[in-house]
C-alpha cells in the first residue's frame, strides 16, 4: 500500500470481491463449451465521490490507466477479464482490466481454474484511506501485481476529458503521472540493486 502526499484520507470499504464464470465457445465449427472468469471488485466511499486508477507493476516499470472511470462516483468497480488464447491448444490468458491495460501470462492453471491461480490480496470488508495505492491482487509469488489508486474528488481536476490530481505529490515518485493529464502510459521504476552497486 503507497500512500500519497498531502491528499484527503476518508474511508473506502472493500464492499464485494467476487469471481465470476461464464461458459463460452470460440471455435467453428462448434468446439466445446468452456468457463472464461472475470474478477469483480467494488470499492466504496460514502463521504466523498471519488476517481480511480489502474495500475499494474511488473517488471521494473508501473503501467497505468485512467479512462475506465474519468468520472467521479461513489461506486468504483474494477474488473479484470481472464481470456485464454485458445483454450484447447494454449496456455496463454490475457490478463486485462481498464480498457488498455493487458498482461499476457502462461500458465495452465491461470487457464483454467483463474481463482486458485491469482493470490487475492484484498476481502470484502477491508478498508484503507482514499489518497492511496492499494495492491489488489498477484499472480505467482514474485509476479505481476495489479493495484487502484483512488483519490477524493475534492483533490482532483477534470480538464476537458482528463483528470489530474491537483493535491502537490511527489512528480518524481513512481505515482507522480498522477499530477498529469496521462491517460495511460508506464513509469520506469528505480533498480534497487543499482542502488546498492553505487554504495
Amino acid at each position: 500500500m503507497q500512500h500519497l502526499d498531502h491528499c484527503r484520507q476518508l474511508p473506502v470499504t472493500v464492499a464485494r470481491v467476487e469471481w465470476v464464470a461464464r461458459k463460452v465457445r470460440t471455435r467453428i465449427p462448434p468446439a466445446p463449451t468452456h468457463d472464461e472468469w472475470r474478477l469483480v471488485i467494488d470499492l466504496h466511499c460514502a463521504a466523498e465521490e471519488v476517481r480511480a486508477a489502474a495500475t499494474l507493476v511488473d517488471d521494473g516499470c508501473i503501467r497505468h490507466v485512467r479512462g475506465w472511470a474519468d468520472g467521479p462516483a461513489h461506486w468504483v468497480s474494477y474488473t479484470v477479464n481472464f481470456s485464454p488464447q485458445d483454450a484447447d491448444r494454449s496456455e496463454e490468458v490475457c490478463v486485462s482490466t481498464g480498457g488498455e491495460l493487458r498482461r499476457w501470462v502462461t500458465s495452465r492453471q491461470l487457464r483454467a481454474e483463474p481463482h486458485r491461480a491469482v493470490d487475492l490480496l484484498v476481502a470484502a470488508g477491508d478498508t484503507f484511506m482514499t489518497g492511496t495505492v492499494v495492491d489488489l491482487f498477484r499472480i505467482g509469488e514474485v509476479g505481476p501485481v495489479w493495484q487502484v489508486a483512488v483519490i477524493a474528488k475534492s483533490d482532483t481536476k477534470k480538464v476537458r476529458t482528463r483528470w489530474h490530481v491537483t493535491a502537490p505529490i511527489d512528480c518524481r515518485g513512481a505515482y507522480g503521472f498522477l499530477a498529469t493529464g496521462r491517460r495511460s502510459g508506464f513509469v520506469r521504476l528505480p533498480d534497487p540493486e543499482a542502488h546498492e552497486r553505487s554504495e
